[in-house]
């Protein structure tokens, strides 16, 4: 039986999705499939350049992304995004995004998805309140 833990789905909101500036967004399309849009309850900020979110209780809140479908290779995949992402596991510093499972929504149905959200302090980052990342960018 097939539990969330065991999802080869990930949503991606900022600079994974970021076609023009980021070779990873490349990385991403070669490895997975885009499957749809859609957002989750957090809150969105602008770090130093890029993007970080964390999950809300507050169904006001949305951050947007794409959800894509990962292949056969998803772990090795998701290996080269953790590390990407600063998800290593290591030294004594926490890691500045964790890869958790966040329920995303979209128009059709509800999904289990891999999202990398910002785990350090955001006290003077600027929060983005459209929830759209490209959107803000451009």
């Amino acid at each position: 039986m097939k539990t969330h833990q065991d999802s080869d789905l990930l949503f991606a909101y900022g600079t994974l999705i970021q076609e023009e500036r980021e070779p990873m967004a490349d990385f991403l399309r070669k490895n997975g499939a885009y499957l749809a849009r859609g957002y989750f309850n957090g809150k969105l900020y602008e770090i130093d350049g890029y993007p970080g979110a964390r999950v809300s209780n507050d169904s006001e809140h949305k951050v947007y992304g794409s959800i894509f479908k990962l292949g056969e290779n998803k772990e090795e995949v998701l290996l080269e995004l953790d590390r990407y992402e600063g998800v290593t596991g290591e030294g004594e510093h926490k890691n500045e995004y964790t890869r958790e499972l966040v329920e995303i929504h979209t128009p059709r149905k509800n999904y289990h998805c891999w999202v990398y959200l910002y785990n350090w302090d955001i006290e003077e980052k600027k929060r983005i309140t459209s929830g759209d990342y490209l959107e803000w960018v451009m």
